[in-house]
């Protein structure tokens, strides 16, 4: 009888020991299929991440590019003119002269508007500083302006966007918010596994 239980004990403990490998390769393959997976999803954000860091920084450096070249343009054609008026009626009444900068500030509306929707996008993936640094630069270059609705007989645009752009505080502003949003995108694309 003693053999008997003797042989049953020895059984189950191969049973036991066998049972723990069991379960230790089950624990093992479930921990490393979530880790797997972990990366995948961090590798798919971090692709996605690095995509709208990508497209945004395009769309800051063209928007701020225009405006740097609008700046450089008024002060070219307009420095020797008492004030802003003077010069946006230069501007409408020669406006054949000024077609590049038409161009470029007729571009201005629709990158800021591709900027913010890119940054609403990019707030699921990027961190609320980020986002509120790009909102900030977005803000920066809004101005009122007044217009009948293309009656012709009032419209402000034109000479509100100089008084907003020759302002050397707002540009400043600009400048380093430009800056802040730059170098948060870059921050952005970097790992963080």
């Amino acid at each position: 009888m003693a053999a008997e239980v003797w042989h049953y004990m020895a059984l189950l403990e191969k049973s036991l020991s066998t049972l723990g490998w069991v379960v230790a390769a089950i624990v093992t393959s479930v921990i490393g299929y979530f880790i797997g997976r972990q990366q995948t999803v961090d590798k798919i954000q971090l692709e996605t991440r690095h995509r709208l860091a990508g497209e945004l920084v395009s769309l800051l450096r063209r928007d701020y590019h225009n405006r740097q070249f609008l700046r450089r343009a008024y002060a070219d054609n307009f420095s020797h003119l008492k004030n802003v008026n003077e010069a946006v009626s230069a501007f409408e009444k020669y406006s054949t002269l000024y077609i590049p900068m038409r161009q470029a500030i007729s571009q201005i509306p629709d990158d800021l508007s591709k900027l913010g929707d890119l940054g609403d996008r990019a707030s699921l993936c990027m961190n609320r500083k980020t986002i509120a640094a790009i909102d900030s630069y977005i803000a920066t270059t809004n101005f009122s302006y007044a217009t009948d609705g293309g009656l012709g007989l009032v419209n402000e645009h034109d000479l509100r966007f100089f008084e907003n752009l020759t302002n050397e505080d707002k540009f400043t502003e600009l400048t380093a918010l430009y800056d802040d949003a730059i170098r948060r995108l870059r921050a952005s694309t970097r790992a963080f596994f």
